[in-house]
């Protein structure tokens, strides 16, 4: 008996929780192996993770980062097609540093394939036309 897929509020607050934890196993389990990940400035540079390997590194590269932020959900939104929305706040050591959102392709069998992470509010999003304005 196979499971029932998860709904998109399930992916966007278990990769999330994932990415508060560090840990890259429970990112993988969400992931498709030919995701390609593009982390905001603030924990990515400019840098794309291809793959399994790629989120991997990518955990790695945070666990010795100066930085240690959390994120928190808070709203997450079907967009088009198989994409979702997740807006966020970005905190450091308690306090809030920047909105954040992350736009997320899903695949087939409901994985994440694509994500942009983003150090950014929902108004400058839809502004840039990379999310439809909210009614």
């Amino acid at each position: 008996m196979s499971e029932a897929p998860l709904s998109i509020e399930a992916i966007a607050h278990r990769f999330i929780d994932a990415f508060n934890r560090r840990d890259a196993d429970a990112l993988i389990a969400l992931s498709d192996p030919e995701i390609e990940f593009h982390p905001t400035l603030l924990v990515g540079g400019r840098r794309v993770y291809h793959g399994h390997e790629g989120l991997r590194r990518w955990v790695s590269e945070l666990g010795v980062a100066t930085v240690q932020h959390q994120v928190r959900v808070r709203e997450v939104r079907a967009l088009d097609g198989d994409c979702l929305l997740v807006l966020s706040e970005v905190y450091l050591d308690g306090d809030l540093l920047s909105p954040a959102a992350m736009i997320a392709q899903l695949s087939a069998d409901g994985r994440i394939l694509e994500a942009q992470a983003y150090l950014s509010d929902e108004q400058l999003l839809t502004h840039l036309g990379l999310v439809p304005a909210h009614t």
